[in-house]
């Protein structure tokens, strides 16, 4: 089936990139257009008309100019083009992108096989200006259904890489003149109009956005956009609600200074990205004490009134934040969005305004205390930082880029990282391709294998690799060799393949390091310091911690005694600090009758009713503040197990005694990874690498945060 390409240009294009689009779609494609539409949107650059002269000499016939007068914008310049196609299906083509060389073989096989698929596009890359950095894929819902439902929120199709049915598009009128919306308002009227759309999973054409593409905002292109909302709010295809949620979204996206939306891409590590939402939180609850006081004044607050009450409201900017964190909101691998966000946003504006009540009413200075700023003040924030929230969705999902990773040498643990690639989503890594010149077949792996260092450096360039994970066990040739050292002023990062383990897992890979790496990593003598302040703070916490829950003891005990003869306290040896025992103590959860004190199983038939309810809340683990006080255990730490469990288990799994390097703890890594560990030779070897990873990394941030999330899992009831 023949086609046309359909194209505009104005005076400000650059003629390389309409040369290099023009190319794209002529010299390099499977399938050749049968005719090329391009529109001359006003008067052009000297060098502009010399490119299409030249390509017209080339092409002839097959490249029908449309000459505009003066320039009328995109939607106006495909409406006088669209007439000029000759085919019915027209392909839509910016002048300054690259269509990859399958594009229209792809996607016109895809519209004959839908004839009742009026508008379909696919997926692009979007890359710098010059086409030499990677900045990031935009992908959207392929099928229709999925495709009506997104189209809610945003344009649901690209239109750089869209191919149209030319009657379809003339039927509702052509396009609509909105700025940068022209597209969005058509794929509108055409759903309400009953047609389908449809995009490829393909990734097809190479988009030019960069800087320039991030510099889209300001008031003037949110005026345009907010006339489109109303159009599509006018045509029935948003409601009232849709209508407005847009409008605010779009609102806060357009004034985001570009340094936040560069920062998606720039900073793609964990830790930043979580110290940035972070930041924005604390700057949005500090805003809404300011907005609070001016809403409960009608009117500008004085810079006395607002200095006087701030420094107040500093603990109560604290605990929103506490209470962010332990409601997950700085958790990258739960999406917070939609109604479940709405819902915990509301929970824990409930909490924190009853906590600031309190604060204000145990402070001297406001035995009243300003009761109807607090209540202003949390429905400021649970609105700030719900739309806060929904921005930083669409501006991630809209920036965000991949880090593309290619890795040299295959071994299990190679393995293990790519079957975990897509299951894992708070690190935004990309597995490229795997170099391995004596690759085994049998090892089956979804991502591409090369074996040829010929092609090594290409295929590196090609996929724009930033990070490479080698293999130190693998003894790459010496052409290798040479290839990467010829690429380590490319702005490579080279990653150990434990390293990049640790970083991606949060775990440490037990079968790709040995005794020396062990005894590099774990130089605890340099956290000798931490390790006295962390035992001080223990202590300090437990005794409190014990004399607080001391009051509910007796009932606890009675409930215990109530439902099963025996003692109320449960007393094992445990293995503590360098080996030595000690006993720990918590409160019985299990009868005593046909008990052999195995270890515990998930669903185990010996826990009591009162045992499943302590066991879920975690109060069975109260009576180790004992044991802390003692200084026999931590707060955190590895789990204490019985020592013929680690007689067994040191033979079994390497490295397992040197999970005695700490102190066991009441909580640990392994306690809030969300995986239930049973005391299996396959479990205990993962329990063994996130303690690995505990010793390795112990630090304030890591405790804290295993405390916070220690929490989460008490609230959740899903106690291990």
């Amino acid at each position: 089936m023949s086609f046309s390409v359909l194209m505009s240009v104005y005076s400000k294009e650059n003629p390389r990139y309409l040369d290099e689009a023009l190319c794209s779609i002529w010299d390099q494609q499977t399938l050749k257009p049968g005719q090329i539409v391009l529109v001359k949107d006003g008067s052009l650059t000297i060098q502009l008309d010399d490119c299409i002269s030249k390509w017209k000499e080339k092409l002839s016939d097959l490249l029908t100019i449309v000459e505009l007068p003066e320039n009328v914008g995109v939607a106006a310049a495909m409406n006088s083009g669209l007439p000029q196609c000759r085919y019915e299906l027209v392909a839509r083509m910016d002048s300054d992108d690259v269509s990859l060389p399958n594009r229209f073989e792809k996607q016109v096989a895809f519209m004959e096989n839908n004839p009742d698929i009026a508008v379909s596009s696919a997926v692009l890359e979007e890359w710098n200006e010059t086409l030499s950095k990677y900045i990031g894929v935009r992908v959207l819902p392929l099928k229709p259904e999925e495709i009506r439902k997104f189209a809610k929120y945003r344009c649901p199709l690209s239109q750089p890489v869209a191919i149209l049915r030319k009657s379809a598009v003339l039927s509702v009128g052509g396009y609509q003149n909105f700025r940068a919306a022209e597209d969005y308002a058509l794929w509108s009227l055409l759903l309400i109009k009953g047609y389908k759309l449809a995009n490829l999973p393909d990734v097809l054409l190479k988009q030019r956005a960069g800087r320039g593409l991030m510099k889209r905002r300001g008031l003037s292109l949110f005026k345009s956009e907010m006339k489109a909302y109303k159009y599509q709010h006018t045509i029935g295809f948003f409601n009232k609600y849709e209508y407005l949620r847009n409008t605010i979204l779009r609102f806060f996206i357009r004034i985001s200074p570009n340094f936040v939306k560069t920062f998606f891409y720039k900073y793609r590590h964990i830790r930043k990205y979580q110290f940035f939402i972070a930041i924005i939180d604390i700057a949005l609850l500090f805003l809404a004490v300011y907005l609070s006081l001016w809403i409960r004044d009608l009117g500008l607050p004085s810079a006395v009134r607002f200095s006087r009450l701030i420094p107040h409201f500093i603990p109560i900017v604290a605990v929103w934040v506490v209470c962010f964190y332990i409601a997950g909101f700085y958790s990258l691998e739960i999406p917070r969005m939609g109604y479940r966000m709405l819902s915990s946003l509301s929970m824990i504006t409930v909490i924190c305004t009853l906590l600031s009540f309190a604060y204000f009413y145990l402070n001297i200075e406001f035995r009243r205390g300003p009761r109807t700023i607090l209540i202003i003040y949390g429905l400021v924030v649970t609105i700030l930082t719900a739309l806060w929230r929904l921005s930083l969705n669409r501006i991630a999902l809209r920036y965000t880029a991949k880090i593309n990773v290619a890795f040299i040498g295959i071994n299990d643990t190679v393995i293990e990282l790519i079957h975990n690639a897509r299951g894992i989503s708070h690190l935004n890594y990309r597995m490229m391709f795997l170099y391995d010149e004596n690759y085994p077949y049998e090892k089956n792996i979804n991502v591409t294998v090369i074996k040829d260092a010929l092609v090594l450096i290409d295929e590196i360039k090609k996929n724009n690799v930033q990070i490479i994970v080698f293999n130190n066990e693998v003894k790459l040739s010496r052409s290798v060799q040479d290839v990467l050292f010829e690429l380590i002023d490319h702005r490579l990062d080279f990653i150990s393949i434990p390293d990049f383990y640790e970083l991606f897992m949060r775990r440490v890979p037990i079968d790709t390091i040995n005794e020396l790496g062990l005894l590099r990593d774990f130089n605890l003598q340099s956290k000798k310091v931490y390790s006295l302040f962390k035992q001080t703070i223990d202590v300090i916490m437990a005794f409190v911690f014990f004399i607080i829950t001391l009051t509910f003891w007796p009932l606890i005990i009675l409930l215990i005694k109530i439902e099963s003869p025996g003692p109320a306290f449960f007393k094992q040896e445990r293995t503590g600090y360098l080996g030595k025992p000690f006993t720990i103590i918590k409160f019985r959860t299990m009868r005593i009758a046909d008990n052999a004190h195995e270890p515990t199983e998930n669903n185990d038939t010996r826990v009591t009713r009162v045992g499943k309810i302590l066991r879920r809340t975690r109060i069975d683990e109260i009576p180790q503040f004992l044991n802390i006080i003692k200084a026999d255990m931590s707060f955190i730490g590895p789990r204490p197990e019985r020592p013929v469990m680690i007689q067994k288990l040191e033979q079994e799994v390497p490295f397992y005694r040197q999970r005695l390097l700490v102190k066991p703890g009441l909580s640990g890594w392994d306690q809030v990874s969300g995986e239930y560990h049973s005391p299996s030779r396959e479990d205990s070897y993962k329990k063994l690498q996130y303690d690995l990873y505990y010793i390795k990394n112990m630090s304030l941030f890591l405790d804290v945060s295993i405390f916070f999330k220690t929490l989460v899992t008490i609230v959740k009831r899903g106690g291990v």
